[in-house]
C-alpha cells in the first residue's frame, strides 16, 4: 500500500508541473497577441504612414529638413522673380509704394481744396449779392396802393397813429386818419386825413390838412389841401382848392382856386384855376391860371 500511495503522489506531482508550464505558455501568446491587435488597431485608425511616423521619429526629422529646404528654394526662386529681392522684402517694398502713392493723392486733394472752397464761397457770395438785388428790385417796383374806394361815402370812424408810433408800410382805410406819429409809406384814406407828424410817402385823400408837419412825397386830394404854418412839404400837390400857409417844394397843380399866405414859401410852378397871394408871402417860380374861363388871348388880338 506504501508503494503505491508514493506513486499516486509522484505522478500528481508531475500533473500539476505541466499544468503550470502550459498555463505559463498560453499567458505569453495572449500578450503577443495583445500587441499585434494594438498595432492593426493603430494602422486602421491612423494609416500605415502614422504607424511609421510613430515607431520612426527620425524619419520625422529628415521630413522637417526638407520642407525647410524647399520653402528656402521657393524663397530664393520668387527673390529672383522680383529683382532678386526675398518675398518679404518685395511684400514690403510693395507696401511703401501703395503708402506713398496714397499720400501724394492725399496731399494733392488737401492742395485742391481751398481752391474750391474759394470758388464755393465766391458763388455764395454771388447768390446772396444776387438774392438782394432781387428784393431791392421787388420792392423798388412794388407798386402803389389804389386810392379808388369807389362811390361809397365815407366812414364815419376816425383812426389815429399816436405820437411816438413808427409804421413802415402802406395804410388805406375807408375813414378818416390822424397821424401824429410817422409812417415810412403810402397812405390812401377815402375820408379827411390830417398829418402833425412825419410821413414819407405818397398821400391820398378826399380832404388834405396838415399842421406843423413833415411830408415828402406827393400829395393828392379829390377836395382841399390845406398846408398849415410850419408844415414842411417836399413833393407835388394836386387839390380842387388849396390853402398854402407853410413851405411847399414842388409843383401845385390845382383845378380852383389858390390861396397863398403871407407866412408861405413856395419853391414851384403854380398853375390853378385863380390865385390869391397875401403879402409877405415868398414865391420863386410859374404862376399860371390855365384854367380860367377867361381866354387872356383875346385881349392881344388885332
Amino acid at each position: 500500500m506504501s508503494l503505491f500511495k508514493d506513486f499516486k503522489d509522484d505522478v500528481s506531482q508531475a500533473a500539476n508541473e505541466l499544468m503550470e508550464e502550459l498555463d505559463s505558455t498560453s499567458k505569453e501568446t495572449d500578450v503577443a497577441d495583445e500587441g499585434m491587435d494594438l498595432d492593426a488597431e493603430m494602422q486602421a485608425l491612423f494609416g500605415e504612414d502614422e504607424a511609421l511616423l510613430k515607431d520612426s521619429p527620425a524619419e520625422d526629422a529628415v521630413m522637417d529638413m526638407d520642407a525647410e529646404e524647399a520653402k528656402i528654394d521657393m524663397d530664393a526662386t520668387l527673390g529672383e522673380l522680383v529683382g532678386g529681392e526675398t518675398l518679404a522684402d518685395a511684400a514690403l517694398e510693395m507696401n511703401n509704394q501703395e503708402v506713398q502713392e496714397a499720400l501724394e493723392e492725399t496731399v494733392a486733394s488737401e492742395e485742391a481744396a481751398p481752391a474750391e472752397q474759394t470758388i464755393s464761397m465766391e458763388e455764395d457770395t454771388m447768390s446772396k449779392e444776387e438774392v438782394m438785388e432781387t428784393v431791392d428790385t421787388q420792392m423798388n417796383a412794388a407798386p402803389s396802393i389804389e386810392a379808388d374806394f369807389g362811390d361809397t361815402p365815407a366812414d364815419e370812424e376816425t383812426a389815429t397813429i399816436t405820437k411816438g408810433t413808427e409804421i413802415a408800410g402802406n395804410i388805406k382805410t375807408t375813414g378818416s386818419l390822424d397821424v401824429l406819429g410817422s409812417i415810412e409809406g403810402d397812405i390812401a384814406c377815402k375820408g379827411k386825413l390830417v398829418i402833425s407828424g412825419a410821413v414819407k410817402g405818397k398821400s391820398e385823400a378826399s380832404e388834405i390838412f396838415t399842421d406843423s408837419a413833415n411830408v415828402t412825397g406827393d400829395m393828392v386830394s379829390t377836395g382841399s389841401i390845406k398846408i398849415g404854418v410850419g408844415s414842411v412839404i417836399v413833393g407835388n400837390l394836386n387839390a380842387s382848392s388849396a390853402v398854402i400857409a407853410g413851405a411847399v417844394k414842388g409843383d401845385i397843380d390845382v383845378n380852383g382856386p389858390v390861396i397863398i399866405d403871407s407866412t408861405a414859401v413856395i419853391m414851384g410852378n403854380v398853375k390853378s384855376r385863380s390865385v390869391q397871394v397875401n403879402n409877405g408871402a415868398i414865391m420863386e417860380g410859374l404862376c399860371s391860371q390855365s384854367y380860367s374861363d377867361v381866354d387872356v388871348n383875346t385881349f392881344f388880338e388885332n
